[in-house]
């Protein structure tokens, strides 16, 4: 489901993830991935009530699976928050998110944490948390873009600072 789902064939790559919910003998690792593939094959499908209900329920199942499962499956619970309008849910997601990618250390899964606790707080027009997230976020783009050679992290911070600028516009 994961490769036709990222090649932008969401319709076809649900039905791979219903298959693994459809086995009981599954482990839970599969179905908490499931879940995850089903809420953003909900987002793609712009059903993002669907979204909600399955990446609610990957968060869930990943609680015991540890903050690597946490972090992805509250990201997408994140986003499917905020595609069904609820800037107040996404926020929950995203500091619950902020807090188990603290726990990870380093700076990929924080960075991708702040990214999306960013992108919430623009989204509830909260200026001041996102000034605050924006330089958590430039904290963790540079070292990310100097050891892998990449301008993508400098780019979507970049972008988020002319939200930002365009906000208090």
């Amino acid at each position: 489901g994961g490769v036709l789902r990222t090649a932008g064939r969401a319709a076809e790559a649900a039905p791979h993830y219903q298959a693994i919910l459809d086995d009981p003998a599954a482990a839970p690792w599969d179905r908490h991935i499931a879940h995850q593939g089903l809420a953003r094959c909900a987002l793609a499908a712009g059903d993002p009530g669907t979204a909600r209900r399955e990446a609610r329920t990957a968060a869930l199942q990943a609680e015991p699976l540890g903050d690597n499962a946490l972090c992805v499956s509250l990201d997408v619970l994140a986003a499917a928050c905020r595609a069904d309008g609820d800037p107040d849910a996404a926020w929950q997601a995203a500091t619950r998110l902020l807090e188990a990618a603290a726990r990870i250390g380093g700076h990929y899964r924080p960075y991708y944490a702040v990214r999306m606790a960013v992108d919430v707080a623009l989204d509830r027009a909260d200026l001041a948390a996102a000034r605050q997230l924006l330089q958590k976020l430039e904290e963790h783009a540079a070292p990310l873009g100097a050891d892998t050679g990449r301008t993508v992290y400098a780019s979507a911070t970049a972008r988020r600072r002319q939200r930002l600028a365009e906000l208090t516009a």
